[in-house]
């Protein structure tokens, strides 16, 4: 079946002939409820779907029920539990058409990498497998963004249709709606997208709770599209209940609504049908000369995962553990234990990743039963999905160490380099592993685990291998290695004292430089920020002169009304399309922390450090340490600010500015390097950057790379939120990295507590060179595994 695009009325325009009904529940997983208890009820929903199916079977083609699922992970959660008579009639009705599941796993965030949606991707194929469904459709709603890559991995698994259904609310669509795009990505694959109206508009018109409303209603909406110059003969809503718009359940009101509009002959006619309905009917003249776009489909939302600032830098770590577990794995016999493990993290990562975060008073009523409970249980998923991480890493360790085993003399170390290339560097091997031995296992996984500086006093002593005098009150033992690619290196203990050097953490000296044969490093002892970064070779400065804001230095930004309304103001629900846009040109009060007390230096080794602490009537303390290795060519840096309990809207960034007068930026998505203004769908979000790898400043052939390890938001030219900025906006060579926020003024966390630590790794680019950047942040994400061993009959011999 296909419809029309040219029927026109009296004057010319086009006028409404059909209106397609998508019945769904949006799927927040939160918000409305607990995290448990929404996949309780989703899965319910699924099970009164199919009763109504049953029920309408004799109702016209138009009116009887059919469900979409809008995601994948209630359909799995049902399919699990369900009889077999149950899974019957779900794959009867997807057979017939009557209810579809479309291919993303749930409705997810910016910060979703490429491994999460490789696993959203196989759960569709478990799906096709498993239980013989078949998944030609996918949809987003809420959310305004999706990555660059996803129309190319769609069409990998045979989807080439999508469905965007935004809110508007703290964004908007960058892409005019409603209307059809070929939306092609870095692979040129096409996925054929409807962008179109939030998912909940069918409630401003009535449907299906008013015949009378939604005659009303339906003359607003023809001269609405007409004012927009819409050419279609038909419009498609998606469906969801007007008493709970979010994770909400089938409504029996549609089919009986739809079978007396239609019986009663007014127009346009209704059909209720599944998205790939839809596109069945419409995609042959919708998309014959549908506008083609490219590049990421920036999302405006994201900033709110800097709520939860260390959560989400130990979910974006997860990630990197689980790559680690993969490499290793190659060369290891098959272990259900650590493919069982390593498959619960990468669930409860991608589960971290879902756009909902807490409850919907999170910040109206931070403490109630509801927002308590929402903002716990998310966090709770990034601490667990690192813990069984390290269960299938620590296993995998053991069985590559039982290897090494025979070469072990009592204790020895085990370096693991778990990417394909060989790794020339330098690792800190703590003293106290090669001090104390209590027990003769092959692998002592609780010290990757733990990390005492000093073991506790014990009632029964532990025997102790003799320390070299040089290293007798250091930390750490220094070694230059060199690591085959995905390969590893045995030290023995004695081979450690004679190649290492030892470290010591305390201060050598009180002063503002660094040096090594590279580069010359300077703090400002007026603001505590890096005032130089000089190449010594070629005297090239990277360090901005009359920077809007000191390098490095935690910056708190509050917007001078105090409210969240100030930068946008709240949507008016009880109108169609009632946002109130942005105000672009809201006002901000920054403070930079004050140095407090002078800098410190630090020496060990070829290993220099600068520490300079903070002060702020907002938070406890805080600090930053840059850090220059021997002969680096980059630089760490290291901010921590402790922060209070602060429930007023702002957010803290730390600004680095370098010394480029006309720059450009880029970045890592997805696996995709995105060109800020260039490789971004029209109008899409370019105030601030959501970073999987690193992001760039260039000039020319010339740049400066910084991977920020544990924050995902980046602002590119300056202080930019909420500012709408276009690629005709003049923007400085600012990296305003966040560090915190809590803008979002629903569901995210209404402030954070305690010390936060966020690292950054900076290096020049000289030239640009993609898969050199990419080697440094694989490098700096994935350092070199220290592994302890212990075996050999030496052990037998100790005091």
């Amino acid at each position: 079946m296909t419809t029309q695009t040219n029927s026109q009325d009296a004057s010319g325009k086009s006028k409404l002939r059909t209106i397609f009904l998508i019945h769904h529940s949006h799927t927040d997983l939160g918000f409305t409820h607990p995290q448990p208890t929404v996949r309780f009820l989703q899965q319910q929903f699924i099970g009164q779907a199919l009763d109504l199916i049953e029920a309408t079977e004799g109702y016209p083609e138009d009116s009887r029920c059919k469900w979409t699922c809008e995601t994948t992970f209630p359909v799995l959660d049902w399919l699990r539990n369900a009889s077999v008579r149950d899974v019957e009639r779900f794959q009867a009705a997807e057979k017939a058409g009557s209810i579809e599941v479309t291919g993303c796993w749930g409705v997810m965030d910016q910060c979703t990498p490429v491994r999460a949606w490789d696993f959203a991707m196989r759960k569709v194929e478990e799906l096709r497998t498993r239980f013989g469904l078949t998944i030609r459709s996918a949809m987003h709603s809420d959310i305004n963004g999706v990555p660059w890559m996803l129309p190319d991995l769609l069409a990998e698994h045979g989807i080439e249709r999508f469905s965007m259904a935004i809110n508007e609310h703290f964004g908007k669509s960058s892409l005019d709606r409603p209307k059809p795009y070929i939306w092609r990505g870095p692979k040129s694959s096409a996925l054929k997208v409807w962008n179109g109206l939030h998912y909940n508009a069918n409630q401003y018109f009535g449907i299906p709770y008013d015949i009378a409303q939604t005659k009303t209603g339906i003359q607003s909406l023809q001269q609405w599209l007409d004012a927009r110059g819409y050419d279609r003969d038909f419009l498609f809503f998606q469906v969801t209940r007007p008493d709970f718009t979010d994770n909400g359940g089938p409504d029996p009101r549609l089919p009986d609504f739809v079978r007396e509009w239609n019986r009663l002959g007014l127009e346009p006619r209704m059909k209720i049908v599944t998205l790939s309905g839809f596109f069945d009917a419409i995609e042959n003249d919708a998309f014959a000369h549908a506008g083609e776009v490219s590049g990421e489909w920036t999302d405006f939302w994201n900033f709110g995962t800097t709520s939860t600032p260390y959560e989400t830098s130990l979910n974006r770590r997860v990630y990197h553990i689980l790559s680690d577990v993969e490499s290793l794995c190659r060369t290891l016999p098959d272990s259900d234990q650590i493919k069982s493990a390593a498959e619960t993290s990468l669930e409860l990562a991608v589960t971290y990743n879902e756009h909902t975060w807490g409850s919907d008073k999170s910040i109206s009523a931070p403490f109630n039963e509801a927002s308590r409970s929402g903002l716990l249980l998310k966090q709770r998923l990034a601490y667990e999905a690192e813990a069984h991480a390290k269960i299938a890493r620590g296993e995998a360790l053991r069985h590559l160490a039982s290897k090494h085993a025979s070469l072990a003399d009592g204790l020895g170390i085990l370096l693991v380099n778990t990417l394909p290339w060989e790794r020339q560097t330098e690792v800190n091997i703590p003293l106290a592993w090669l001090r104390v031995d209590g027990c003769p296992t092959i692998s002592h996984q609780h010290r990757m685990q733990y990390l005492p500086l000093e073991f506790p006093d014990l009632a029964v002593p532990l025997p102790q291998f003799p320390i070299p005098e040089s290293f007798q009150n250091a930390e750490a033992v220094k070694v230059e290695v060199s690591v085959p690619p995905e390969g590893s290196l045995f030290l023995q203990r004695e081979e450690i004292f004679s190649r290492g050097n030892p470290q010591f953490l305390q201060p050598t000296h009180e002063g503002t430089h660094l040096e090594n044969q590279h580069f010359s490093v300077d703090l400002d002892p007026v603001t505590g920020g890096l005032c130089s970064w000089r190449n010594k070779v070629s005297g090239r400065e990277y360090i901005a002169k009359n920077s809007l804001s000191p390098f490095g230095v935690p910056v708190r930004e509050t917007p001078l009304g105090g409210t969240r309304a100030d930068i946008h103001p709240v949507p008016d629900w009880t109108k169609f399309m009632g946002y109130k846009g942005w105000n672009k040109d809201w006002q901000a009060v920054r403070q930079p922390m004050i140095p407090d007390g002078v800098a410190k230096v630090y020496q060990s080794g070829g290993t220099q450090r600068i520490r300079q602490a903070f002060s702020s009537e907002f938070a406890s303390g805080g600090e930053l340490e840059v850090v220059l290795n021997g002969d680096s060519r980059s630089i760490e840096v290291i901010v921590r600010v402790g922060y209070r309990w602060d429930e007023r809207p702002c957010a803290w960034y730390l600004p680095m500015e370098f010394d480029f007068a006309s720059p450009d930026f880029d970045y890592e998505n997805c696996g995709s390097i995105i060109r800020l203004g260039r490789d971004q769908v029209p109008n899409a979000n370019m105030d601030y950057q959501t970073v999987h790898g690193w992001a760039r400043v260039v000039e020319g052939e010339r740049g400066m790379l910084v991977v920020p390890r544990d924050t995902p938001i980046v602002s590119m030219g300056g202080f930019t939120f909420g500012r709408m900025t276009t690629p005709a906006t003049p923007r400085r060579a600012m990296m305003a990295a966040w560090l915190h926020s809590n803008y979002w003024d629903t569901n995210y966390a209404a402030s954070c507590l305690g010390l936060v630590e966020t690292r950054f790794y900076l290096t020049p680019c000289e030239p640009i060179d993609d898969t050199e950047c990419h080697r440094f942040a694989e490098s700096v994400n994935r350092p070199v595994i220290i592994q302890p061993v212990a075996n050999g009959p030496a052990r037998q011999n100790l005091p």
